[in-house]
């Protein structure tokens, strides 16, 4: 065979077949995208690598409020790999594997801030969670951990005017397409020792969300 023929084919198959791997690695999918994703027919970002620990979402309601008694009670779900709060209604956030560090797949954050010119008492004996999480089966998940709630002695805490308390609270929950409940399930009121058939309870914040199968 000529010589230079012969390189001039070699040089032609290598190009073709650069081409065709350049084709494949900008066609792939592009891990790390930014922004969460949303419901109703929004742009849902691909899937990590490892599939098999993101493929259950939480579905939330952006931050929920009431105001009872004077007290305005809030609260919303945090992004459990970024921190980041989930602000908007329809957004969600991967139910992360638990198998790895941090255990908790669920972070939630609660404040209660006091309006009233006066001290609030609220009752938290023992380091007893601020809310109650239940499934759609009314079995009770309790937080992993409350680095918050140091002294298991006390019966309530005081919340000054126009202070706010701020809960974050951990849950590992399991990866199930069902429907959740949270309440704040504390009692307070305006004097230390008030008896508990006088004592008041924000008994209507209650907020509903889905974990869904993506």
């Amino acid at each position: 065979m000529n010589k230079p023929f012969f390189y001039l084919i070699s040089v032609f198959l290598i190009s073709a077949c650069g081409d065709d791997l350049g084709s494949l690695n900008t066609g792939g999918v592009s891990l790390g995208g930014t922004g969460l994703p949303t419901a109703g027919g929004g742009n849902i970002p691909p899937l990590t690598t490892k599939e098999e620990t993101n493929d259950y979402i939480i579905w939330t309601k952006g931050v929920y409020t009431q105001v009872c008694e004077n007290l305005t009670i809030s609260s919303y779900f945090q992004n459990s790999e970024t921190n980041e709060a989930i602000l908007k209604d329809g957004h969600g956030t991967f139910l992360i594997d638990t198998n790895a560090k941090p255990t908790s797949n669920l972070t939630l954050v609660l404040t209660v801030k006091n309006n009233n010119l006066y001290p609030i008492y609220e009752y938290r004996y023992k380091c007893e969670p601020p809310v109650i999480l239940r499934d759609q089966n009314q079995n009770i998940y309790e937080p992993i951990e409350d680095p918050q709630c140091s002294n298991t002695s006390d019966e309530y805490q005081i919340l000054m005017p126009s202070d706010t308390w701020n809960y974050t609270l951990k849950y590992n929950i399991p990866k199930y397409t069902q429907a959740w409940n949270m309440k704040y399930d504390k009692e307070f009121s305006i004097n230390q020792y008030s008896p508990i058939n006088q004592r008041l309870k924000c008994s209507t914040f209650s907020l509903d969300f889905l974990v869904e199968k993506m």
